[in-house]
């Protein structure tokens, strides 16, 4: 049988504790049976523990070597053999021979029964040649002892079988018991492990899970400021395409009043070539006057009613004269005017047109950004989204975790309980 398993050493380890301490125990009984028979104590001591000495020894040494099983059967029958001498060969004492070997069957060894076999075989030979009163009652012949032979051999062949049956069952329970161990121990080994993995999954969990919650309300907060600011870059641009259309009416408008300013200056240089030839004519007048009154002075008293008429109209075109400075230095000074005006207006229509590309431009980045926005929105939107379905994911890990750290701390339950199996077990198969 190999005895290599821990469970198999122990049993070893009591077997021959049991077979030694049960020599022992012949020692009182033997030195009785001497007394009673009036034989010599001091002998049956002394052979006692020179047969008890070499299972001492080897069990001081290593109380599971598989030598102390040899060393209790040949002990064992010499014990049976002192039993037999001190009582003076009586034929009953025989049956402590079948009785040791029927108990040595417990090792679940061969080697035991066989050496205890050889060995009363030979004591029974060696006996019968030299001290047969130690051994028979009664003048036995050589048959008798092969007889006595013959039934060892019957018995110990039977204890053989049994002997090797009950070793594999003791390496067969040896090994359903290390492996029950050994699976217990890896059982609470990992469950320990899973456990605080669990445990550090479930704090992680639910941390990120706070986490989560704190980035969905800020993602929400965001989505809402994005929603307000669509909303404000849509008025913006109603308000910038507003605005453009009323630059574009005020550069229509502006462009109209410089065509009628055009047109006025065309008038006012018409009035001043009017205003030019009437200045012509009153100089003209005024020439013709003057001659008048020349030639009603040379016509005396006959042409004074002529003179004091050519007087009235030279007045009246030196009036005219100066009414048509006048309104000449008017005239040139409102073409004047009007010039400086066009080319303010000009500036301003520039300025205009130029402000009014620069809204149809401000126009189309409120456009980008309104559309920006929009397209903003939704992606926070959809961030939104996929962070509650991560906060629900992260939830359900987190619970999941949890269970798995309850199943753990139960499968660790089931490791104990199965370790208190096997040393129910080895308890009660002897290990």
């Amino acid at each position: 049988m190999n005895t290599s398993g821990a469970y198999q050493l122990a049993y070893t380890r009591k077997a021959n504790i049991f077979g030694f301490l049960f020599l022992a125990a012949h020692l009182p009984l033997l030195c009785g049976v001497a007394s009673f028979n009036n034989g010599s104590l001091v002998t049956v001591a002394s052979v006692m523990l020179i047969l008890l000495a070499g299972p001492a020894m080897i069990l001081l040494q290593d109380k599971s070597s598989p030598l102390g099983s040899i060393a209790i059967a040949v002990a064992a029958m010499g014990t049976s053999a002192l039993a037999i001498y001190v009582a003076n060969g009586m034929i009953e004492a025989h049956f402590e021979i079948f009785v040791l070997i029927a108990l040595l069957a417990v090792y679940g060894r061969i080697a035991p029964l066989l050496t205890a076999g050889a060995t009363i075989a030979l004591h029974h030979v060696l006996f019968w040649l030299w001290l047969p009163a130690g051994i028979f009652n009664y003048k036995a012949s050589f048959q008798v002892v092969l007889v006595h032979a013959f039934f060892v051999v019957l018995e110990v062949v039977p204890c053989c079988w049994i002997a090797l049956q009950l070793g594999r069952a003791i390496e067969s329970q040896s090994i359903v018991l290390e492996s029950l161990k050994n699976s217990a121990d890896h059982i609470s080994s990992a469950a320990a492990e899973i456990s605080s993995s669990s445990l550090s999954l479930a704090k992680g969990a639910s941390q990120q899970a706070a986490s989560i919650e704190e980035t969905s309300a800020s993602t929400a907060e965001i989505s809402s400021k994005a929603q307000k600011n669509t909303e404000h870059s849509k008025d913006a641009a109603d308000l910038v395409s507003e605005s453009d259309a009323n630059f574009v009416r005020t550069d229509a408008s502006l462009s109209q009043m410089i065509k009628a300013m055009d047109a006025i200056n065309e008038s006012s240089e018409k009035i001043s070539k009017i205003v030019k030839v009437i200045d012509q004519i009153a100089f003209q007048t005024n020439i013709l006057a003057l001659n008048a009154s020349v030639e009603a002075a040379r016509a005396g008293e006959a042409g004074m009613g002529f003179a004091v008429v050519a007087d009235e109209v030279r007045s009246l075109a030196q009036r005219s004269a100066a009414a048509a400075k006048d309104t000449a230095e008017l005239i040139t000074d409102s073409i004047t005017k009007s010039k400086a005006g066009m080319l303010i207006v000009d500036e301003v229509a520039i300025a205009i047109r130029s402000t009014t590309k620069d809204v149809a431009k401000i126009k189309e980045l409120v456009i980008e950004i309104n559309s920006g926005s929009r397209d903003q929105s939704a992606g926070i939107s959809q961030i939104s989204q996929s962070i509650q379905r991560m906060e629900a994911v992260t939830q359900a890990a987190a619970a999941a975790s949890e269970q798995a750290a309850a199943a753990t701390e139960e499968l660790t339950h089931e490791s104990e309980f199965i370790r208190e199996i096997v040393q129910r077990l080895t308890v009660l198969s002897g290990g």
